[in-house]
Formats: structure tokens, C-alpha cells, sequence
């Protein structure tokens, strides 16, 4: 049923998708809001850093687990969300790279824009 729940929220979940706009339409359909925590760099040698820390971490947990690597800055999560309609009402740091100190998880807070 459409926007049955208040908000719907995803965990480092886009990143291992092919496609995560798919996901993002889900959201939108069953919820009000949305909120995302993703991983984000900020050039090339973050890029690796998160690249390398996804791949150790999830062939700990299964070598099964799909890792296509569809990291993206915060501008590009921005421009995807801007695709879709939605507003930014807020975003908060997670975590930070420790060499760079630059965001590496941020978590957004995501409402539909009115006038669309």
C-alpha cells in the first residue's frame, strides 16, 4: 500500500546494488520520508580506501555478498536524490576518513520535494 510508513530507512545498502534506483523508488512508494546512510568519498585515494574496507568487510561475512562498488560522492547521492524529487532536510556526519578527516558515511534525511 502507498506511503503506509512514516519513513523508510536503508544501511549501506545502495552501494551493493546495480541499480539502486529501484530501491529508491520502493521508498518513495511505501513512505512519507526516507532516510540513507551511505559510504561517500571524496577523490580517488578515498574512493580506493572505501573500495578496499567494502571488500574486506563483506568476504568476512560471506563471499557471496554482491560488491559492484556503486560508491558515489555526496554530490552525486545529492544529484540522484534531486532526481527523484526529493529535498535534503538534513544530513549528518557517521564517520570520517582518519588520514583525510573528509565525511566517509553520511546519513540523509529525505522528503519529497512539494512542488513536483
Amino acid at each position: 500500500k502507498d506511503k503506509t510508513f512514516d519513513v523508510a530507512y536503508c544501511v549501506l545498502v545502495l552501494h551493493h546494488l546495480d541499480d539502486h534506483h529501484n530501491l529508491i523508488k520502493e521508498m518513495l512508494r511505501v513512505s512519507k520520508k526516507v532516510i540513507i546512510i551511505e559510504d561517500v568519498y571524496n577523490n580517488l585515494f578515498e574512493r580506493f580506501i572505501t573500495c578496499f574496507k567494502d571488500w574486506c568487510y563483506n568476504h568476512l561475512e560471506s563471499f557471496r555478498t554482491p560488491i559492484p562498488f556503486n560508491f558515489c560522492t555526496d554530490l552525486e547521492w545529492r544529484s540522484t536524490f534531486n532526481n527523484f524529487g526529493l529535498n535534503v532536510v538534513d544530513n549528518s556526519i557517521i564517520s570520517r576518513y582518519l588520514i583525510t578527516r573528509n565525511p566517509r558515511q553520511i546519513g540523509y534525511l529525505l522528503e519529497r520535494n512539494n512542488n513536483l
